[in-house]
């Protein structure tokens, strides 16, 4: 043989040697990546566990936030409402308070009266005192309705219509109610 032969027949053998060399590196590059092939699967199917953990949870906040806010609303409205109802009784036991004014100040001269007829007279000599029969007191005249148009609106008109319970609760503790 030839030397040339001999130098090509040893290149060959080392060319072979580093290729089994590398082909065995890469072998183990291969399980490793095979076995974090494995760990990247079960990191995948984690991730893709949470993303539907996650879009469940989305789910169920969307659907309390929707509940929160029919709540909300259902709760804004009955306090519109009740707003309403107590603006309008607010208004309704100022009209009452106004007529009650008014009947106070038409009694008042009544009972100025009758106080100053039941007083003796400063020089009178002190006598016994007996009890004497008292008068009831006089009813005070109903304080006068605003002017109607016609005579038969104001005279079919009542005194005190209460229209709501709570109305008609307080016509009853004052003592207004038919």
């Amino acid at each position: 043989m030839e030397p040339i032969t001999w130098i090509i027949e040893i290149a060959v053998t080392a060319l072979l040697i580093v290729a089994l060399w590398r082909a065995a590196r890469l072998e183990r590059a291969l399980s490793v990546l095979r076995q974090d092939r494995a760990a990247l699967e079960a990191a995948v199917m984690a991730f893709q566990d949470s993303a539907r953990l996650a879009e469940e949870g989305a789910r169920k906040l969307r659907n309390a936030a929707d509940g929160a806010d029919e709540k909300l609303a259902a709760g804004l409205r009955a306090g519109d409402n009740l707003q309403t109802e107590l603006s309008y009784l607010i208004e309704r036991g100022d009209a009452m308070a106004a007529q009650l004014e008014g009947l106070i100040r038409a009694a008042r001269p009544a009972v100025a009266a009758m106080n100053t007829s039941r007083t003796p007279p400063a020089d009178a000599a002190p006598a016994t005192v007996r009890a004497a029969p008292v008068a009831p007191a006089p009813v005070a005249p109903a304080m006068p309705e605003p002017e109607a148009d016609q005579p038969e609106e104001r005279a079919a008109r009542p005194r005190f219509a209460a229209t709501t319970e709570r109305e008609r609760e307080i016509l009853r503790a004052l003592g207004l109610s038919k």
